[in-house]
């Protein structure tokens, strides 16, 4: 898999700056990681109710219990990035999480699940807000958008071919759910390693160090409250791009592709499959459009694509026109905001978060994608199952605050260049 995403590398960017071997290393732990969860997680409400024979309200207490305890962790991880360093708090997350996947593969009362949801949750809140900083300690700034791009081209691939081999398992095996979960957990103990092995004991020229940026009180505190206010608009328009775009992608719109537009339960299937193969290729191309345009005017861009997918969704429904040309430019429309919005996020990140405060900001993010999961599908189910135009309504406003956000982010950008 690493010789994968160096090929994908050399195809998409010839450029002079090199990545070093710890670089890749990183980038193939992440491909791993991905590879485990793509193995598991579509599994795992199935191994719940089929394997462990649960309730339906059992099932969503759990879901619920991972869901609020990453949300409440990720803050909590961010601040012990900034104090203790990516590499020590990243490893920690994974080897939680490694954890919590064995106890779930090993129990069957809901005491001990609700534990092992916890792990994971602290796993979670631990895990996330380390990765971009790790980044930013690996990688010389004119390369981070690159291997942004890369890492979410890992994940793509992981998750792929993971999903893809849990298929085959689930064919061959007995006990074939708790192999699907040692496994992923197997995958987080080996990216823990990967981690501790690659950490970096000194700090080279022109990289941030280990322990990204530096104490918080370098900065005064008027200048923080300046740059706080770009950050608040960025979480705000990330809060709103998870709540209506990223987290319904997987969840409702597969519902209401099927629903609104008429189409088959195959033909759904394939075009979920087809546009992830599009947004895997597309990802380095579309990476290098970042560093040209920049990370701003890219997240300006993604808004506006998503926000358009929705209204041709809410547009299709108000004409009840049902054609599957409607639903392959919609999805379109959406890999193409995907691959633009991660680069660009993790990119403005880094370069508006002021010294010492980086990881605090990832842990923020993090429990805002945390939250944005436990609520936006649940409140996308519920509109379709009371009307398909207020669910494309509640879509297509949601992105378009998301894209207001982003035009003023970009405004003040421009207007501090001018000065």
């Amino acid at each position: 898999m690493n010789g994968l995403i160096r090929l994908g590398f050399k195809a998409g960017y010839l450029s002079e700056h090199r990545l070093t071997p710890p670089t890749w290393t990183f980038l193939a732990g992440t491909a791993i990681t991905s590879f485990g969860t793509g193995l598991a997680l579509p599994y795992l409400a199935i191994y719940f109710s089929d394997e462990r024979l649960l309730s339906p309200a059992e099932v969503a207490f759990l879901y619920a219990t991972l869901g609020v305890i990453s949300l409440l962790v990720g803050a909590i991880g961010g601040l012990l990035v900034d104090r203790i360093g990516p590499w020590t708090i990243g490893a920690s997350g994974a080897g939680l999480q490694c954890l919590g996947f064995l106890l779930l593969s090993m129990t069957a009362d809901v005491p001990t699940l609700f534990i092992a949801m916890v792990i994971l949750g602290i796993g979670n809140g631990l895990f996330f807000p380390a990765r971009t900083p790790i980044v930013v300690s690996l990688v010389a700034a004119e390369s981070r958008t690159r291997v942004y791009s890369l890492r979410f081209l890992a994940n793509n691939l992981g998750v792929g071919i993971g999903g893809f081999s849990a298929g085959v398992i689930l064919l061959s095996t007995v006990h074939r759910l708790e192999i699907l979960l040692v496994l992923n957990a197997m995958s987080f103990a080996l990216f823990a390693v990967i981690l501790l092995c690659i950490a970096p004991r000194t700090t080279s020229t022109g990289h941030i160090p280990a322990r990204p940026d530096t104490d918080s009180s370098a900065v005064d505190s008027p200048n923080k409250r300046m740059l706080l206010g770009p950050i608040s608009l960025l979480i705000l328009s990330h809060t709103l791009t998870a709540l209506f775009g990223a987290t319904q992608i997987d969840t409702t719109i597969p519902l209401a592709l099927r629903s609104t537009m008429q189409l088959e339960v195959s033909q759904v299937g394939i075009l979920i499959g087809g546009i992830s193969i599009f947004a895997a290729v597309a990802q380095l191309p579309l990476g290098k459009v970042v560093e040209i345009i920049g990370n701003t005017r890219a997240l300006a861009l993604q808004a506006g694509l998503w926000t358009a997918a929705w209204v041709l969704g809410l547009t299709s429904t108000m004409l009840a026109y049902h054609s599957i040309v409607v639903a392959v430019a919609l999805l379109a429309l959406v890999g193409l905001a995907e691959c633009l919005f991660n680069p660009a996020l993790n990119g403005a990140l880094v370069q508006l978060s002021p010294p010492g405060l980086l990881g605090r900001i990832n842990g923020l993010i993090s429990s805002s994608y945390s939250g944005s999961l436990a609520w936006g599908p649940s409140i996308g189910f519920l509109l379709l199952n009371i009307d398909d135009e207020a669910f494309w309504c509640m879509l297509t406003f949601g992105m378009a605050g998301s894209l207001c956000c982003n035009a003023i982010l970009l405004r003040r950008a421009q207007c501090q260049a001018n000065t």
